[in-house]
């Protein structure tokens, strides 16, 4: 029997993180949580042959959701990321490079389970 895939969940705020944990082990998939990008990149869970996917949130103290999409996008054999935000400004609103989903708080789960889909079913 194989492990369910791996899916990081990076977040400053703890019900978000709790809700789409939830979400993500109804779906069948292990999750693990973070409350800061910096945090993710100390992990194990950072190591792409556990983690085959990252829900990361835009704004947050120290780096941002996108300053860690940019790290990313930038490695071999780059993770998918769905990219999440209350707050996407102007310059924002295309999905940014390198980001596979990019929804607006506060989204279906309908959404975030497309995007789920989409990103494990590689």
């Amino acid at each position: 029997m194989s492990t369910p895939s791996l899916v990081a969940i990076v977040d400053d705020e703890a019900p978000i993180r709790a809700a789409l944990n939830s979400l993500v082990r109804v779906l069948g998939y292990q999750a693990v949580e973070f409350d800061c990008a910096e945090a993710f990149l100390a992990s194990a869970a950072y190591n792409h042959s556990q983690c085959q996917c990252l829900i990361v949130d835009v704004q947050m103290p120290g780096m941002s959701g996108l300053e860690l999409l940019d790290k990313l996008k930038n490695e071999a054999n780059p993770l998918p990321v769905i990219i999440i935000s209350a707050h996407f400004e102007s310059k924002t609103k295309q999905k940014p490079d390198g980001a596979l989903c990019m929804l607006s708080k506060p989204f279906s789960a309908e959404q975030m389970i497309a995007c789920l889909d989409e990103a494990l079913s590689a």
